[in-house]
């Protein structure tokens, strides 16, 4: 197994494909570089927390039981190449599929339309596979913040209104489409890591007296990064000085 650390992966490639101004697209190679360095630290919430207690579980009753040929490999990173890679929650064979676990109106929702950022996670899932059916499981239950001793469950009419299943099959186009983002992406990442590698450290008291002097301090994710030819690391934040 490769280390993901540095690299593009199918959790986040939705931002990499975003559309608009290109930030997003740009704050996420950021984040690579970052994270390529070690400087970036793993994000959680109530949410993720949510989904980590229950996929187990989500495997168990609702996997298992239609793929008999399944794997539960949750956090094993497979490369597609030096710079990309995905971790499906589960193989089937060379298939893949991805367990999700969204709150009650995230699980409405999405029994109507499936969101775009799901479609792309999980053609790059299969990018690592190289299969050709991936497969999404929704999977319903009560998240562990309303427990308390009056904790019920929610009331299903039958055990299937807790989950579905749906089915993509593999689309060449996206995936034709997420590799050139990924190579023109990678460059950029590796010339924002050599920025940063170069910073230099400044201490707290000398950027009090940039201050002074009339500058302000902006965080270097905020500017056009790779413009800029004087760059600083304040603790663990990249900064530039300009003046007012």
């Amino acid at each position: 197994m490769e280390n993901r650390q540095g690299k593009f992966t199918a959790s986040n490639i939705s931002k990499l494909l975003a559309t608009g101004t290109g930030k997003t697209r740009m704050s996420y190679i950021y984040e690579v570089a970052e994270d390529f360095l070690g400087l970036r630290k793993d994000f959680d919430n109530p949410h993720m927390k949510h989904g980590r207690t229950n996929e187990k579980d989500a495997f168990d009753f609702a996997v298992k039981p239609n793929f008999k040929d399944a794997i539960f490999q949750s956090d094993v990173y497979i490369p597609i190449n030096e710079n990309c890679g995905a971790s499906p929650d589960v193989l089937i064979g060379k298939d893949t599929l991805d367990i999700k676990c969204p709150t009650l109106f995230k699980y409405f929702e999405y029994m109507k339309k499936v969101p775009l950022v799901y479609k792309l996670h999980v053609q790059m899932q299969l990018m690592a596979s190289r299969g050709q059916n991936a497969y999404l499981c929704f999977y319903l239950t009560k998240p562990v913040d309303y427990m308390s001793e009056l904790w019920e469950e929610y009331e299903f009419d039958s055990f299937d209104d807790n989950h579905f299943i749906i089915k993509f099959e593999k689309d060449q186009e996206i995936q034709d489409t997420i590799l050139i983002e990924v190579d023109l992406a990678s460059p950029i990442r590796f010339e924002l890591v050599e920025i940063m590698s170069n910073a230099e450290n400044i201490e707290l008291k000398d950027a009090f007296k940039m201050i002074k002097q009339g500058k302000k301090i902006i965080k270097l994710k905020d500017t056009d990064y790779l413009k800029q030819k004087e760059v600083f690391r304040l603790e663990n934040e990249f900064i530039i000085f300009a003046s007012l």
